[in-house]
């Protein structure tokens, strides 16, 4: 089994506003699957024992989420940190999604309350967003993809090279 010893996983969820609350000191278990297909990645996030107002909140409309991840004291640039201090790497960035049974779910578990967050990563924009656009022969693609990430509201990220542009 792997060693999760100082495993750390720091949860925010987030408005549009940028204004949001922070859940990473709550016991919390995810399973993020990423996908190479043109779906969006996916994740599902539960937090155990969050407040009324905590679950209210989730509830909103326009929410993402956030989820960093990592072990204290491992990192990028491991061998100057000292034990006591964590790198936490973007494992996943999404929209929560609205399904048949809402935004989010609560459900009691014996004594505790888990909460499930479900979100897609660019699922809101994929969902909303429409691109009109048309492009001249010799368009170079890198052109044409901005383009289009544009029209979506998105940062680009990273794009492997693919050929010259349109014949």
């Amino acid at each position: 089994m792997a060693d999760q010893y100082l495993r750390k996983a720091k949860i925010r969820v987030v408005r549009k506003s940028g204004e949001g609350r922070d859940f990473s000191n709550l016991r919390v278990t995810f399973k993020v699957e990423k996908t190479t297909e043109s779906n969006p990645n996916k994740a599902t996030i539960n937090i155990y024992n969050l407040s009324k107002d905590s679950r209210t909140f989730l509830e909103e409309k326009s929410l993402v989420v956030i989820l960093n991840v990592g072990y204290q004291g491992l990192g990028t640039e491991q061998l100057a940190l000292s034990v006591e201090q964590e790198v936490l790497e973007a494992l996943f960035i999404g929209n929560i999604s609205e399904n048949e049974k809402g935004r989010t779910v609560s459900r009691r578990e014996g004594q505790e309350w888990v909460t499930t967050i479900e979100a897609g990563d660019g699922e809101e924009e994929l969902a909303t967003s429409k691109v009109n656009a048309a492009f001249s022969p010799g368009t170079p693609f890198p052109a044409i993809i901005n383009q289009v990430v544009q029209s979506f509201g998105l940062n680009r990220g990273s794009v492997a090279p693919v050929g010259e542009g349109i014949a």
